[in-house]
């Protein structure tokens, strides 16, 4: 699936704003690998500086153990997160497609 499905899906399915989501969409392509806030920020397109903010949003829309922080390392999504997202992805293709 595309990044561009998966941000809009995300954006959807998860109430998020399109940076939230943009965020969200990064953790996701990087499947389980833990990414530095700068290289979180750089590949979302947003400031490095409000990244903090957007994760509290990702947090508060997954699972409680969605997301992790390794310090030192970065954030990633856990295999909960990952499952949550791999979960709302098919539902969301289920329903476009049984509306033709």
């Amino acid at each position: 699936m595309s990044a561009a499905c998966c941000r809009l899906a995300f954006r959807e399915w998860f109430g998020l704003t399109p940076a939230a989501s943009e965020i969200l969409a990064v953790l996701y392509a990087a499947k389980g690998q833990s990414m530095a806030p700068e290289e979180l920020a750089r590949r979302a397109g947003v400031s490095p500086r409000s990244v903090g903010f957007h994760l509290f949003s990702v947090r508060q829309a997954l699972e409680c153990e969605g997301l992790d922080h390794e310090p030192g390392h970065g954030y990633r999504l856990s295999e909960i997160g990952l499952g949550e997202c791999r979960s709302a992805l098919r539902t969301l293709a289920e329903e476009l497609r049984a509306a033709g």
